[in-house]
């Protein structure tokens, strides 16, 4: 679902996801106790042998965050205006589209993936 709501950013879902904190629960399947994980600022558990649980709405905001994000991405730059300023700064960036879309799709990722560590 992530990676149809934002085509250009095809990372895997264990990919996207942060080290988080929050008081350690249960998997519901095995009862091993499962790891905090975030993705988007929305707090979720993982369990490595049953995979990502989302508690109530957790889900809808997830998918609702990446929709809004890959919206940004590709829509920041429109004219805001008719004016002849507008025209041209709309034709200018026409011609560098593909990569300012690819340094917004970078910068995306580097603040949505996780940090490496040594």
């Amino acid at each position: 679902m992530m990676n149809e709501l934002s085509p250009d950013d095809q990372r895997p879902l264990d990919r996207r996801l942060m080290p988080a904190t929050a008081t350690p629960r249960s998997c519901p399947r095995c009862t091993t106790e499962m790891k905090a994980v975030s993705i988007y600022g929305v707090t979720l558990d993982h369990c490595g042998e049953h995979g990502i649980w989302f508690d109530g709405e957790e889900l809808a905001k997830v998918l609702h965050l990446n929709g809004h994000l890959y919206a940004e991405r590709q829509f920041s730059d429109r004219a805001q205006s008719n004016s002849l300023g507008g025209i041209l700064g709309s034709a200018i960036r026409g011609l560098f589209k593909s990569g300012v879309e690819k340094r917004r799709l970078e910068k995306h990722i580097e603040a949505t993936s996780p940090k490496k560590t040594d």
